[in-house]
């Protein structure tokens, strides 16, 4: 009898411990420590990232892909966001849209009804994106672009929105600031992507030069994927423009387009409104190809940049192995996200969109020491999209030049309504 009791005895404590091990595991894999000892349950957002991975892209594409996935490493790093007893984080889903149309709109159809994502990030080509905004309005899922071209602004395009400044918004500032610095500029010429991203900064830039009596010598529209650039800078040079504006090129381009136009002689400016950085021009051309060159990069100096920016290329590095110059653009549109989340209380695509549509809503933007602070719509914004202001935010940026190799600051700038 006693042996009996001692067998039984002995198999309800195994069996309690069996339970006890069985229940921390469940307990450690479904949740997450809060600030007290409580233990909360997690739960995993899908974040679609359609952007650029190859080909001359790469260098936006991979500052897109790195940029928000660091902001959203900072969210998972301090727990996640807590919404109603629930900590949610981020899990990224990255698809190559190789800066073409239709792998684009494949990439994002696959994010959305495959993969189930609700937030998608991209594409990064223009024609991409315009094509998938209608169907992540149909599907309720939340676009956030980086396309510089307005076509999405349509009323089909709802649930799609802008958390970078584009061209159009950019041109008044950056040209009046060249215009002034420049005096002597009289002959402009062009050459962008034949796209509607080039022809939209173009229609642009000239509206702005010839309002200021510049003369606009030559509009070239290349190819994407062209590599000879010297039978545009042959005709171009024969007009001998003070100016070359490589409106919206990819840094890969621009840099090959500075490269070959130096080789020809051309001691004129040359500008890009896209943020094209002295570290990604410089893996194709020479410092003195690049020297004076203007565009929208920030420089990662102190004072102006706060140190949460200035901190980006060492965590990109050691993440990564390598570092882009538009990845700060990119970590800034992807703290913002988060910030939506929080704000809203909820990770239902339609419940964020409502704080998207409040243009009362001011959020953090922590890229410039004592300059914080970003809308989403407002009077500047109308004024260029009229009826879709609340899709594109209102946010400071930086007049740069490449000066020895490096990216210096020439001028902080705030977006200033469309002129009539």
């Amino acid at each position: 009898m006693k042996r009996i009791l001692s067998i039984l005895f002995i198999s309800i404590i195994t069996i309690s411990l069996i339970a006890s091990l069985v229940g921390c595991s469940s307990k450690t894999t479904s949740t997450v420590a809060s600030n007290t000892t409580t233990q909360i349950p997690v739960q995993i957002i899908k974040v679609g990232i359609v952007t650029t991975l190859t080909g001359p892209g790469a260098a936006f594409g991979l500052g897109v892909q790195h940029g928000v996935e660091l902001a959203l490493d900072d969210v998972n790093n301090a727990g996640g966001i807590v919404i109603k007893g629930v900590a949610y984080k981020f899990q990224t889903i990255v698809y190559d849209d190789k800066y073409d149309t239709t792998t684009g709109t494949d990439a994002a159809r696959t994010a959305i009804y495959q993969d189930g994502v609700k937030f998608l990030f991209g594409p990064l080509f223009s024609g991409a994106a315009d094509a998938v905004a209608p169907l992540c309005a149909q599907a309720k899922v939340l676009q956030f672009v980086t396309a510089y071209d307005n076509l999405w602004m349509t009323p089909t395009d709802t649930y799609t929105y802008r958390p970078v400044i584009p061209g159009d918004m950019k041109t008044n500032a950056f040209y009046g600031y060249i215009l002034k610095t420049y005096p002597n500029v009289k002959k402009a010429a062009h050459i962008s992507t034949n796209d509607s991203t080039g022809q939209t900064q173009t229609a642009a830039e000239d509206a702005i030069l010839q309002a200021n009596g510049v003369t606009i010598t030559d509009e070239i529209y290349y190819a994407s994927g062209t590599t000879d650039f010297m039978p545009f800078l042959n005709r171009m040079l024969s007009k001998n423009p003070d100016i070359i504006d490589c409106g919206g090129m990819p840094p890969g381009d621009a840099a090959l387009f500075c490269k070959q136009a130096r080789s020809l002689g051309y001691k004129g400016l040359m500008t890009d409104i896209s943020p094209c950085s002295a570290v990604d021009m410089m893996r194709v051309a020479s410092q003195a190809d690049l020297e004076g060159f203007l565009s929208t990069q920030i420089a990662l100096q102190a004072p102006l940049v706060s140190q949460t920016i200035l901190d980006l290329p060492g965590r990109e590095k050691a993440k990564y192995g390598t570092a882009y110059g538009v990845t700060w653009t990119n970590w800034g549109a992807g703290n913002i996200f988060t910030q939506l989340i929080q704000r809203a209380g909820s990770v239902d695509p339609t419940d964020v969109k409502k704080v998207l549509d409040d243009s009362s809503q001011v959020f953090d933007y922590p890229a410039f020491t004592g300059v914080s602070k970003a809308v989403w719509g407002g009077p500047v914004a109308e004024s260029y999209y009229p009826g879709y202001g609340s899709h594109q935010i209102v946010i400071p940026y930086v007049i740069s030049m490449i000066q020895n190799g490096q990216d210096t600051n020439a001028q902080l700038v705030t977006p200033v309504p469309k002129p009539k």
